[in-house]
């Protein structure tokens, strides 16, 4: 918490005075500029490089990213812990003190209620997402080698809540224009940012005009643009124009259409459990909601 480790904080935090507008920067600092190289906990052994020596790297696994964000909060005076986890949920067995339980770290910070949790291998999630440990428990270690196992709550549906919409301008043709617009938020926010943040002009080309051709055959992307996906304080938003010359098929006075799902594939859920009874438990990646309302619009005269 001293020496590079401390200057760099300060830096970061510069002209900050509240704790959580602090944390918020140092934790974007981390995330964004901290290369995530890929080692599970254990499989690289539990000692983690020096915080100093992953700030000159500027890379490093769940291990250093934690040690370094701690170090950096520490030195501006906000306390904070590792915390081991468990990449599967409802996995952790208290009569097994075994180390093998836990493969990941997380970031406890207490609070009046107990501890809040962060996860700064996050580079692709809104900032104070996290997805690993939830409904598991976690152990928070402390300075003097003991530690606490900490319940993580699961999720509530409207943590992870996709809000879509469909308005479509129906033609006499049989032609329409389809706007399309999202708001994504916890899981599906992350799954947006995976598939676009990183991607290259030319590769968001083919991912809105793949989904311009799922809503309708022959289907092509007007236009689209989408929020700022590099910014994590920032939930991602979409929207999309596509024209779709054969959206229906006109027979006399009546037209014949295909309601369309919504065509973004990160912004969906890949299963689709309906039976009301089963015999055996379903469980996915974590509990969420999706709003998909449709506005259809009078046909216009071509």
């Amino acid at each position: 918490t001293t020496g590079p480790v401390a200057k760099h904080a300060a830096e970061v935090v510069a002209g900050l005075t509240d704790d959580e507008d602090r944390t918020r920067e140092l934790f974007l600092d981390v995330a964004t500029n901290v290369r995530y190289i890929r080692l599970a906990l254990g499989l690289g052994g539990y000692a983690p490089n020096n915080a100093s020596t992953v700030l000159t790297n500027l890379y490093g696994d769940t291990r250093d990213q934690v040690v370094l964000f701690i170090s950096m909060l520490r030195s501006q005076g906000i306390m904070a812990y590792p915390a081991a986890v468990s990449n599967l949920r409802s996995t952790f067995v208290e009569g097994v003190p075994t180390l093998a339980q836990f493969d990941r770290l997380l970031v406890a910070l207490p609070t009046e209620d107990g501890f809040r949790f962060l996860d700064p291998r996050l580079d692709d999630a809104a900032y104070n997402f996290v997805l690993y440990g939830r409904g598991n428990t976690a152990f928070v270690v402390f300075d003097d080698g003991t530690g606490e196992l900490v319940r993580i709550p699961d999720f509530e549906p409207d943590d992870n809540l996709a809000m879509e919409f469909l308005s479509i301008q129906l033609n006499d043709d049989g032609s329409a224009q389809v706007r399309v617009t999202g708001q994504m938020h916890g899981y599906y926010d992350m799954k947006t940012r995976r598939a676009l943040k990183d991607a290259t002009p030319s590769e968001e080309d083919k991912y809105f005009d793949q989904a311009a051709g799922a809503l309708s055959q022959g289907a092509l992307s007007a236009d689209y643009s989408h929020s700022d996906l590099t910014n994590l304080t920032e939930e991602v938003r979409l929207r999309q124009t596509v024209e779709a010359p054969d959206f229906a098929v006109v027979q006399g006075d009546m037209m014949i259409l295909r309601v369309p799902e919504y065509p973004y594939a990160a912004a969906t859920t890949t299963v689709y459990p309906s039976l009301s009874e089963r015999t055996l438990p379903f469980d996915t990646q974590c509990p969420t909601r999706i709003e998909l309302p449709l506005s259809f619009l009078e046909p216009r005269q071509m």
